[in-house]
């Protein structure tokens, strides 16, 4: 018996020993990162960019895969069932690892538990464009368009909850008007169309459309931030442009397989976190393409944290200055990203989604609760929920307290 345990352990301490070495020699072999969105958008151009960084350091390849669909679910859910190695990464956004969750009853990833976070990498912007044959030259006029017309412009997306199709969802609830949605496979399937005439708009990325603003294939009316763009400075915001509190941004990190070593995540940070601070790194990722780069830790940029759920029902009629002193705990809490409202009985967001069609009468009787952290994520919903059922509903929005009540909105700053 003595001789077996000696000889188990020999083994443990042979396979531990492999496992540490394999940790130590990160990388020794090929590494690949995973985009859900087709070459020249804004997560594949980011990618490629810490790509050849990340080869140069580590000596080995370092390739972008390109695996297009469903809003980047796909790509999401192929990295999920790969090997917790660090040897596959994904770029992944908040349409896959945030909206989807729930958009859709079932997903086969979750985005908590199959993921360990590595660093968010940018925050990118869109801006509403048009074709120049389009007869409306101001934002205005391509409001009174859309309301001449009611059901007849269109409006392409990157993909069901693509921070695309959320701003234009959102831009058809605050300008009350009915524009179709057409989804494509990624921002650069939509340019063609739109260059064609074959659709009227496009909440474009930035990297895709301003080239093509400024040699006047396009017509640029404002951008999709909270904040003007560096690129486009004279383009106002939409909060700017008659829509307060709109904002419709994606962001995206890199991800590894849950269960990745702490050391890799680890490698793979301090890598990430020393490319991105290179001025040429910064150039192309915050200047040219308008967008910030971010390098957040791993703590920093976890998901349980965006997808939390809170309820801020008791909060209606409070000045921010009352909620800082009364609940400072739950405000400091509101940057989450989480596109979900909380009814005050528990049903889920896809149960009473079913049920809209039937006015779900109990939310007729209480306050619909929601937070979705300052942009379009779950705004929409929220809002066409609260008028459906003709409940009030509370929301928090850049520490800004909103409350949606018999189709108004009344902000507390």
């Amino acid at each position: 018996m003595k001789a077996v345990l000696s000889i188990l352990a020999t083994l443990i301490a042979l396979l531990v020993g492999e496992h540490a070495s394999a940790q130590s020699s990160y990388p020794n072999r090929p590494v690949r990162i995973v985009v859900g969105f087709p070459p020249g958008t804004a997560p594949d151009v980011s990618a490629r960019i810490l790509a050849a960084k990340f080869a140069n350091s580590w000596n080995v390849p370092v390739t972008v895969e390109n695996i297009t669909g469903a809003g980047s679910n796909i790509a999401t859910e192929r990295v999920a069932n790969s090997s917790a190695d660090g040897y596959t990464l994904l770029m992944g956004g908040n349409s896959a690892l945030v909206v989807s969750p729930s958009l859709y009853d079932k997903l086969p990833y979750d985005p908590v538990k199959d993921f360990a976070p590595i660093s968010q990498i940018f925050v990118a912007v869109n801006i509403l464009t048009v074709h120049p044959n389009v007869p409306a030259k101001t934002l205005p006029e391509l409001v009174a368009l859309a309301k001449a017309q009611p059901g007849k412009l269109t409006y392409g997306h990157a993909g069901i909850g693509t921070s695309q199709h959320l701003a234009g969802e959102l831009f058809k609830y605050m300008a009350h008007v009915d524009i179709q949605p057409v989804a494509y496979r990624g921002s650069t399937a939509v340019v063609p169309d739109l260059l064609a005439g074959r659709v009227t708009m496009f909440f474009g990325n930035v990297v895709n459309v301003m080239p093509l603003i400024r040699d006047g294939k396009l017509r640029a009316f404002a951008v999709t931030s909270l904040k003007r763009s560096v690129v486009a400075p004279d383009l106002p915001t939409l909060a700017e442009s008659g829509f307060p509190g709109f904002e419709a941004v994606p962001w995206f990190g890199l991800m590894a397989p849950s269960g990745t070593p702490p050391e890799v995540i680890d490698k793979i940070y301090r890598e990430t976190v020393k490319d991105l601070a290179m001025p040429e790194v910064r150039k192309a990722m915050g200047v040219e393409l308008a967008r910030e780069a971010l390098g957040l830790p791993p703590d920093g940029f976890r998901l349980d944290d965006r997808l939390s759920e809170i309820s801020f029902g008791d909060w209606e009629g409070c000045t921010l200055a009352q909620l800082q002193t009364r609940d400072p705990q739950r405000l400091a809490a509101r940057e989450h990203d989480k596109f979900r409202f909380v009814p005050p009985n528990g049903e889920s967001y896809q149960s009473v989604t079913k049920r809209m069609g039937e006015w779900y009468d109990g939310l007729t009787r209480d306050t619909v609760t929601a937070a979705h952290g300052g942009t379009a994520r779950g705004l929409i919903a929220h809002l066409r929920i609260a008028q459906a059922a003709a409940a009030p509903l509370i929301d928090i929005a850049q520490g800004v307290v909103y409350v949606f009540a018999g189709g108004t909105i009344t902000r507390y700053a």
